[in-house]
């Protein structure tokens, strides 16, 4: 690996989850408005609770990147970050669609290379790979993954 790759920041997007977030909090917030007018207060209650999860969706999704050194999981509200060399293993799910970085003590829950959305995907896994073979880091594969929350890597704003 060349220099000039170890110094660049590769990036990801997760425009897919974005979208279908934000297709939902128009779409359950329109019928929800529409049963709630018809008179079907329970219909309307589920309905907001959809709007709710498609708003936690959008909230939870953002874009990743990675260099020699760090990996940081940038969201709405806030960002996490993990160094290379503090990863044990890495657990993802079965559809690749969640993946956590555990160290000693820490955690980097992320969006999983499933739905990463960017020109750059390809690169950015290969060089995941390449830093995951560097530092030893072992792949478990895990349904866990899909329920995991970050913690102790809350990187300042």
């Amino acid at each position: 690996m060349s220099s000039a790759e170890q110094t660049k920041v590769f990036t990801v997007k997760h425009t897919p989850c974005k979208v279908v977030g934000w297709v939902g909090v128009a779409f359950f917030l329109f019928c929800g408005v529409a049963a709630s007018r018809a008179g079907a207060q329970g219909a309307s209650l589920l309905f907001f609770g959809f709007v709710l999860g498609s708003v936690y969706l959008i909230l939870s999704s953002g874009s990743m990147q990675m260099d020699s050194d760090y990996i940081r999981y940038h969201l709405p509200l806030r960002s996490y970050e993990i160094k290379w060399s503090e990863v044990k293993y890495m657990e993802i799910d079965s559809g690749g669609g969640n993946m956590v970085l555990v160290g000693e003590n820490k955690r980097l829950a992320m969006v999983g290379p499933y739905l990463w959305s960017d020109k750059n995907k390809r690169r950015t896994l290969w060089f995941m790979g390449e830093q995951m073979e560097k530092h030893g880091i072992e792949i478990r594969p895990t349904w866990k993954a899909m329920v995991r929350l970050s913690s102790n890597t809350k990187a300042g704003k």
